[in-house]
């Protein structure tokens, strides 16, 4: 019988770091140019984790159908050997479900899928960040974040005051 070596994701224990990490950036208020000029190169970041994720879950995923493959096989090569009583598929399924080696690979595929996730949450959240990051730009173009500031000048003000008052001379009359 083969035996199976799982070993401990190398991204799992990273995840959790990637995870506290994207939580602080998404939660920093940096400056509106700092943020256009960051978010790409971390959605990147990201995005690259994802798809190594991927690929680890896939990977995972292809051990297991083989391991089952092999595994039915030597099944129905020696049933006593495994103490079957009879030979059906659901019992060969049960046995391989039940044998230490796909135990460990369901729990590695199990733990690949949660990384997995965990990542593409986050990068939904930066997409969020994405489309915040658009929101304030517009309304800094819109200019929504300025100080409310003076149209004219005081003096500007008395000179058109003066230009539409009536002269000294006609006061009074009807025109």
């Amino acid at each position: 019988m083969r035996t199976v070596t799982t070993k401990k994701s190398k991204t799992s224990s990273t995840v959790n770091d990637y995870a506290l990490a994207v939580d602080s950036y998404l939660d920093a208020e940096l400056g509106l140019d700092q943020e256009w000029d960051r978010h790409p190169k971390v959605v990147r970041k990201y995005g690259q984790l994802l798809s190594d994720l991927q690929n680890e879950k896939e990977t995972v995923e292809y051990r297991l159908k083989v391991l089952e493959a092999e595994l039915d096989l030597q099944i129905r090569d020696d049933p006593d050997k495994f103490k079957l009583m009879k030979i059906t598929e659901t019992s060969i399924k049960n046995k391989i479900t039940t044998m230490p080696e796909h135990k460990a690979l369901s729990k590695a595929l199990l733990e690949a899928n949660h990384n997995y996730n965990t990542i593409k949450s986050i990068m939904v959240a930066l997409e969020h960040k994405k489309a915040a990051i658009a929101g304030r730009v517009s309304l800094w173009i819109a200019q929504y974040y300025s100080e409310p500031k003076p149209t004219a000048s005081r003096d500007d003000l008395q000179d058109v005051k003066r230009k539409t008052s009536t002269p000294k001379g006609l006061k009074g009359r009807k025109v």
